[in-house]
């Protein structure tokens, strides 16, 4: 299974608009860019994003812990 990175892009009540890739790595490891996370939701026009990394691995990884912050 490959990692991978996407956005869900919400309006102001809080629907789902879109589902966007960001990024997708290797087997261990997804480099991510918050640039690409903001300049993704600001073309979009969206009120609000929920970030996703689903890895199948319920603990974030230090690196996961970093980028939210």
């Amino acid at each position: 299974m490959l990692e991978q990175f996407k956005i869900l892009l919400l309006d102001g009540e809080n629907n789902c608009l879109a589902i966007s890739d960001i990024a997708t790595g290797g087997m261990t490891a997804c480099t991510v860019d918050p640039k690409v996370i903001f300049v993704t939701a600001l073309k979009a026009n969206t009120c609000g994003i929920i970030l996703a990394h689903p890895s199948g691995n319920l603990q974030p990884s230090p690196q996961d812990l970093a980028l939210t912050r």
